[in-house]
């Protein structure tokens, strides 16, 4: 089988507009994601003092549920979980 060398040509370039019909831009930059308005969200400074503990087993006291929710959505890498106060016994809680 012989082919000349404009039919190749015609089969390579056909070949290739395929190939980079199927390929998709990326865009330069991915849109930042939508900051979670909790962290945002004002929070009382009222309540009762629990005590909650990181991933590296470090404690801490928060005033109420919504300040902990408050500091682990600013702070996604060292996000505090509520354990028994006991946990907590030898560290002072914070002053006003």
């Amino acid at each position: 089988m012989h082919f000349s060398t404009t039919t190749l040509y015609s089969v390579a370039l056909i070949a290739s507009t395929a190939l980079l019909s199927t390929v998709t831009a990326v865009p330069a930059r991915r849109p930042s994601p939508t900051p979670d308005p909790f962290c945002f969200a004002k929070c009382s400074d009222k309540g009762e003092y629990f005590c909650a503990e990181n991933k590296k087993h470090q404690h801490a006291w928060f005033i109420n549920p919504c300040q902990l929710g408050h500091y682990n959505c600013l702070n996604p890498k060292n996000t505090y979980t509520a354990v028994t106060n006991c946990a907590c016994n030898g560290i002072p809680l914070p002053t006003p």
